[in-house]
């Protein structure tokens, strides 16, 4: 997500908007021309775009859930990627354009309110200000609760997904259905994953796919061990994830 707010923030920061199409039927008549964006703030999975005119703020909420895209390139006299019924925001600067596509959520709000859009979401775990060790202990008051499905639940803690999930859990050696409650070592767990994460917003093709242990590995032989890597199904959104039954202990289901 960090590497799309940077995209768009390269493509759009400190222009102005020369045009600005908001294909969402709650926000189609919101005017955004002449606004001055400011840039994009990432929380958790939302990317929040910044912008201002005279003294008024507004930020354009987005979020791409599993299909949608940003497209950024030069400006022209239309969207410069995607089949039109896939655009759900198309802005328009001098010097650039970026294009929404499959975005499933969309909105405006003045830039004092975003809190109504983010606020019930835990601790960012690629926050400056993150704190491992009550990261640790939000994720451990789950109880009960399978590992990856309260990793997972971005109310917990936010920026993790369905990959990171699988790959905390081979680090903390416990299967994603562990109970959160009996996981020791999860905050080094979270702080191995954390460091892999920010780099994988600096390079992302040498560190985010490099010796991934068990993600998308399923059937293949563990690099550790070289047992098959397992594949199963967690949390109420029934998510895959994988695990070695060897390098990682717990329940399997």
């Amino acid at each position: 997500m960090r590497r799309t707010a940077r995209r768009l923030d390269t493509a759009l920061a400190g222009q102005v908007l020369r045009r600005a199409e908001l294909r969402v039927p709650r926000v189609a008549t919101v005017d955004l021309v002449g606004m001055t964006v400011l840039g994009t703030h990432v929380v958790g999975k939302h990317l929040l775009t910044r912008l201002q005119r005279d003294d008024t703020r507004w930020t354009l909420h987005s979020h791409l859930r599993m299909d949608g895209r940003w497209a950024t390139g030069p400006p022209g006299p239309r969207p410069g990627a995607g089949p039109a019924h896939q655009v759900r925001v198309w802005l328009v600067a001098e010097r650039a354009q970026a294009v929404g596509l499959r975005l499933m959520e969309v909105t405006v709000v003045p830039t004092s309110d975003e809190d109504t859009l983010v606020g019930h979401l835990g601790p960012d775990i690629l926050d400056e200000a993150w704190d491992g060790g009550a990261g640790a202990r939000r994720v451990a008051e789950q109880g009960e609760r399978p590992v990856v499905a309260a990793l997972l639940d971005q109310r917990v803690i936010s920026g993790v997904g369905t990959m990171w999930a699988a790959e905390l859990a081979f680090a903390a050696g416990v299967t994603p259905y562990r109970a959160a409650g009996d996981v020791a070592g999860l905050e080094p767990a979270l702080e191995r994953v954390r460091q892999r994460m920010r780099r994988a917003v600096v390079d992302p093709k040498r560190v985010s796919r490099a010796r991934l242990n068990v993600f998308e590995r399923g059937g293949r032989p563990c690099l550790r061990c070289a047992t098959p890597i397992r594949v199963g199904r967690v949390g109420p959104h029934d998510r895959l994830t994988y695990w070695c039954p060897q390098c990682q202990e717990g329940p399997d289901r």
